[in-house]
């Protein structure tokens, strides 16, 4: 799938597909890199990452209590709708990329499962839709739609979101860690969790997930997500336009028509 270079890899990230449909390879170390004197072992449960400085151990009463929070709003969430703000950091550029658009997402009964779209208005006009039998990419300016079938890749896109999911169904995918939180997020955010994903396909593209949660409402307001080489893409939603639960209409979800 051949779409915007800042949203390639979170295509490739979100769907754990080969590279052949994502449009880019898997990220690798370079030569110039050291590669590490003992390779760490992946976590065997909900362990903190190694090198993660300040993380609590999957046994803290503090990260327990998170977790119960982040699965209850997760559980009564039926709809999200929240403006955000995209950054992205590449090694070959000093500069960070940004993008803005609104992110929207809507629990539907069985079969039709979960769908998530993020609708970027600046700098381009696009949408990017994931469901779990369908990724469609639409380029309002040149009109161009690609779509392709998620099933390929054998891993559906709602497995690979944190927003909206049961804490059990997480479990199953990431490995958790509570970091503390710097003076500066303590002002802006309840809690700061480090999540490791389990899966071998899904590490070739992502080493580390950092959420940080509302201090109301443990709902995800900022999302960051690293790889092999460092280079991260970050996602920041506004609590302040947060709409939890509103009626989205149908027409917000329509792409390519």
């Amino acid at each position: 799938m051949r779409c915007r270079s800042h949203w390639a890899a979170t295509l490739a990230l979100l769907l754990a597909l080969s590279p052949a449909l994502a449009g880019e390879k898997p990220p690798e170390k370079t030569t110039a890199e050291k590669p590490p004197a003992e390779k760490p072992a992946a976590p065997k449960s909900d362990e903190a990452p190694e090198g993660s400085e300040g993380a609590k151990p999957a046994d803290d009463p503090a990260l327990a209590r998170v977790l119960a929070a982040l699965d209850k709003s997760n559980r009564a969430m039926k709809t999200l709708e929240a403006p955000y703000l995209q950054k992205r950091k590449v090694r070959i550029s000093r500069r960070i990329r940004k993008s803005w658009g609104v992110f929207r997402l809507e629990k539907r009964p069985k079969p039709k499962g979960m769908r998530i779209l993020f609708e970027e208005t600046k700098p381009h006009r696009l949408k990017l839709l994931f469901t779990d039998t369908r990724v469609v990419y639409h380029d309002m300016t040149s009109g161009k739609v690609e779509e392709r079938d998620p099933r390929q890749g054998g891993v559906r896109p709602s497995e690979l979101w944190v927003v909206g999911r049961p804490l059990a169904e997480l479990k199953k995918g990431y490995a958790f860690a509570l970091a503390k939180l710097t003076e500066k997020e303590a002002k802006l955010y309840g809690a700061h969790l480090i999540l490791t994903p389990r899966s071998k396909k899904i590490r070739k593209w992502v080493t580390e997930m950092h959420v940080w949660l509302g201090k109301k409402r443990a709902i995800p307001l900022r999302v960051k997500l690293v790889d092999p080489r460092k280079e991260w893409q970050e996602f920041v939603f506004d609590p302040a336009k947060l709409k939890v639960n509103a009626k989205l209409d149908a027409k917000l979800f329509a792409v390519g028509g």
